[in-house]
């Protein structure tokens, strides 16, 4: 897909490193992180994923990558999603810390979230940040998929002689 290796492209052209790999949902489920954008990781998630993918780690962590299957097609729209959270990551936005991110997976896992009375406010206010990032990639691809369909219909509507524009 074209538009797939287009926006790889671009994430490389921006010192961003892709990795592709093999059986990729698995190795990464593991450590309980998916396919895309990953997130600096550290200590023990960061010498996994080093080890899968031939990083490097500077510092006890490693740099921010998008890693997908290479025995699978990649979604157009999950990876827009992830290229959103990527570029927000960028941007130096909140809630991609270590740490934020660790306890967003956890949040995320659970279907009721027992923990969150356990949390300091700063953990909250940072998983807040997470959320919306989350929430804000949604909503994004969303969008897009509105425009591109919108328009698509328009233009069949047009064809079949149909439309009143």
């Amino acid at each position: 897909n074209s538009k797939v290796e287009n926006l790889l492209d671009y994430v490389e052209s921006q010192g961003t490193k892709v990795y592709k790999i093999y059986n990729a949902e698995g190795l990464l489920n593991k450590v309980f992180e998916h396919t895309g954008f990953i997130t600096p990781l550290e200590g023990a998630k960061a010498m996994y994923i080093s080890t899968i993918v031939g990083a490097e780690i500077t510092n006890n962590s490693t740099a921010p990558m998008f890693i997908i299957s290479a025995d699978k097609e990649t979604d157009y729209y999950m990876l827009l999603r992830e290229f959103y959270l990527w570029y927000s990551y960028k941007m130096n936005l909140a809630g991609f810390d270590f740490e934020t991110q660790e306890i967003f997976k956890k949040y995320m896992a659970q279907k009721r979230n027992p923990g969150m009375g356990k949390m300091n406010y700063e953990d909250m206010a940072n998983l807040k940040e997470a959320l919306a990032r989350d929430s804000e990639a949604n909503e994004f691809v969303m969008e897009y998929v509105r425009n591109k369909e919108g328009g698509a219909n328009v233009i069949k509507k047009m064809q079949d002689g149909g439309a009143n524009i």
